[in-house]
């Protein structure tokens, strides 16, 4: 079997959902959360594309966030501006943060394969990851980025499954982790709020998780 960890993650959620949208193929329209969401990933990939000579400025961050902008899936011009509004201050707070600033990014937005065997059956669990740091004393981070407001505890975040998944999937990418029993930072940075929480995988880590 081959499945998406947001397909797990929306059987986790609603069986029924997941009957929907993964065994019957029924399409729905992406919600317009879904729709700002992405929009706010995609301007922060370009923000920290690797292979850019040097970083964006504010203005030019924002400029592509308006050029992404899809005024169209909102109800009404009030709703619109408060989401745009939203985006702008997501955006300028985040930049304030972490610039000027030099991080080692190893890859963006790149997507995975985290092999399972149950007995004679072989799963695969595929997704994508948001960003990928190298950090100075050599440790992976792992970093998705989230537009949603709430903020789990330091409890969720250790036991959180799309983090243990991730793990999977670099584990698979770079096995040299597993070998040298090396840790992986794991994050969930929270844009809303400007938080990032963060919890580490190791090898029995990727036990567990199976």
């Amino acid at each position: 079997m081959r499945v998406s960890y947001s397909a797990l993650e929306e059987f986790q959620t609603c069986p029924l959902k997941f009957k929907f949208s993964q065994i019957d193929r029924i399409k729905v329209p992406k919600t317009k959360e879904t729709v700002f969401g992405t929009i706010i990933h995609n301007v922060l990939k370009m923000l920290h594309e690797p292979s850019r000579l040097a970083f964006p400025g504010e203005e030019e961050v924002l400029q592509y966030f308006s050029q992404k902008w899809d005024p169209t899936i909102y109800e009404d011009e009030q709703e619109e501006a408060r989401f745009f509004s939203q985006g702008v201050r997501i955006l300028k707070n985040y930049y304030a943060e972490n610039y000027p600033a030099k991080f080692n990014i190893l890859d963006l937005e790149t997507f995975f394969e985290a092999p399972l065997l149950n007995g004679q059956d072989n799963h695969l669990i595929t997704g994508k990851i948001d960003r990928i740091d190298k950090l100075n004393d050599g440790t992976f981070e792992v970093i998705d980025y989230k537009t949603t407001k709430k903020m789990p505890s330091q409890k969720e975040v250790d036991k959180n499954l799309q983090l243990a998944i991730y793990y999977l999937g670099l584990a698979n990418r770079w096995p040299s982790l597993v070998r040298e029993n090396r840790p992986v930072k794991l994050s969930l940075y929270y844009l809303k709020h400007g938080e990032k929480l963060s919890t580490f995988g190791k090898t029995d880590y990727l036990n567990e998780t199976k």
